[in-house]
């Protein structure tokens, strides 16, 4: 099954996640922005997005088969946790 993403940080291109895990594994669909405030963590090489904010924040739009999202999720540490 395919999900389409949005990226915004170390794995648009030409950033080094984008080598490990989108190059050539994804259908680039065009770019786009979200809404938000676009933060670098301090001591940490990558920004998060946070949705609170007005900025508009430019990345990339994928259309990639489950296996990457589930690779993705993994990289971001995002959990679902069902009550």
């Amino acid at each position: 099954m395919k999900e389409k993403i949005f990226v915004y940080g170390t794995l648009r291109k030409g950033m080094y996640n984008h080598v490990l895990y989108l190059k050539n594994k994804n259908s680039f669909i065009g770019t786009g922005f979200v809404k938000g405030k676009l933060m670098i963590l301090k001591n940490k090489s990558y920004p998060a997005l946070l949705l609170e904010g007005n900025d508009l924040i430019l990345g990339e739009i994928y259309e990639v088969d489950n296996s990457i999202v589930n690779q993705l999720d993994e990289l971001e540490s995002y959990f679902v946790k069902i009550i």
